[in-house]
């Protein structure tokens, strides 16, 4: 049982003469606990907060698991092609030119699974929108974060 009380200020210093209060109307009667609104609504959310906090790691993970496969498709590329931007380079082609043929690559490679990525996560928002509180799973700057972070991670 829950026995709400509005109080102006601090409700938590009520908490004692209230208890007192039951106690002599029914000395029987167990008063547990007392709490705001506030701790009742972080309680009853604490479930949902753990579930979206493990989310949240494994997606950081997921983040960083692609944008390392991306550094390393791309090194493995660039380390493969060393004799040919040697040759490139005796042929007249400046640092920038193999930088930018270099990024092109990578981009060639990033843009279409940001775009896949990007459908799938819209997709799958309905499901995760009742996990959230306040927040839109649709979220276009936590979208815009994660691109850019593999954007950059992969160049």
């Amino acid at each position: 049982m829950t026995l709400p009380v509005k109080a102006a200020g601090d409700p938590l210093r009520l908490a004692a003469p209230i208890r007192e209060a039951i106690h002599r109307a029914d000395p029987e009667i167990a008063v547990p606990k007392a709490a705001t609104v506030e701790q009742y609504v972080a309680d009853s959310l604490a479930r949902r907060r753990f579930a979206i906090t493990l989310l949240a790691a494994f997606g950081g993970l997921a983040v960083l698991l692609t944008a390392a496969g991306i550094y390393g498709l791309l090194a493995y590329s660039v380390s493969g092609r060393a004799r040919e931007f040697g040759i490139r380079a005796a042929l007249g082609a400046t640092p920038a030119n193999l930088l930018g043929m270099i990024l092109k690559e990578g981009a060639a490679v990033t843009i279409p699974g940001l775009a896949v990525g990007a459908a799938v996560s819209l997709a799958c928002a309905r499901l995760m929108k009742s996990l959230l509180y306040r927040l839109s799973p649709m979220d276009p700057l936590s979208l815009a974060a994660a691109g850019a972070l593999l954007c950059a991670r992969g160049s």
